[in-house]
């Protein structure tokens, strides 16, 4: 798949980082075992390239996440951006995430897995129903295992203004939804940082779990006293090849 060269990674861009943060179906925030059932790529309206996945717990909880893993075509559809404090260029946050997902899960990079177009029905929201469209599967996705650490994330509702750009919603509604914060590889439950460091032991699990299990994100203007949020509505060469050290 053509646009996969654009997911590929480079050691001139700073990867992933270990960092804790600050602090109807949804999850509450905290560790969960998941496996993936259903992975496949997808198109914004404006050009950018997603990550669609649809996660399985033992017990039945369902988690559906949406990581956009390039900018739209405006800004190039690249994985990457530039930091305006630093002047430095980085991986998009999605990209990461999406990234560390098909690395922990499968072992290679997301530009390196195996894509197969498959019909899926699909929500179309203006039919208002599941209907069939063809899509871009990540095969080798599919079935695996993964260890997400889940934030349960506040924010505002959207709307379109005159301009027909989105904004928070004027009304100050909220809603309420899930974000990965944190990819651990299922068993061992180490991160991307700390095995491409060699790490001897998981030790960012233990502090990401004692930080932020029960504790919601909340990212709403009422929080920040712009106003008062009125309700709650439920739902990122020539070199000879080394050996992965995910595999």
């Amino acid at each position: 798949m053509d646009f996969l060269e654009k997911l590929k990674t480079s050691a001139a861009i700073a990867g992933e980082t270990n960092t804790l943060g600050g602090g109807g179906g949804i999850l509450e925030s905290g560790a969960y075992e998941m496996t993936v059932e259903t992975a496949y790529f997808d198109t914004s309206s404006g050009g950018a390239t997603s990550l669609n996945l649809v996660f399985k717990s033992n017990d039945g909880q369902t988690l559906r996440q949406t990581i956009y893993v390039t900018s739209g075509t405006a800004k190039g559809g690249l994985n990457t951006y530039v930091d305006k404090r630093t002047g430095t260029k980085k991986y998009l946050p999605g990209f990461n995430t999406a990234n560390s997902i098909c690395l922990l899960a499968t072992g290679e990079e997301i530009s390196a897995q195996e894509i197969e177009t498959k019909t899926l029905k699909i929500m179309d929201w203006n039919e208002r129903k599941e209907v069939p469209q063809q899509k871009s599967v990540v095969m080798t996705l599919l079935g695996k295992d993964i260890t997400l650490g889940v934030k349960k994330v506040i924010e505002n509702k959207r709307e379109q203004d005159a301009s027909g750009a989105w904004v928070s919603a004027s009304s100050g509604e909220t809603r309420t939804l899930n974000e990965i914060d944190k990819v651990f590889r299922a068993g061992d439950h180490m991160t991307t940082p700390e095995i491409l460091d060699e790490a001897a032991n998981a030790d960012f699990y233990t502090s990401w779990v004692a930080k932020n299990t029960g504790v919601n994100r909340d990212k709403s203007l009422a929080k920040a006293g712009e106003f008062v949020a009125t309700a709650s509505a439920s739902s990122d060469t020539s070199a000879a090849p080394k050996k992965s050290l995910f595999a």
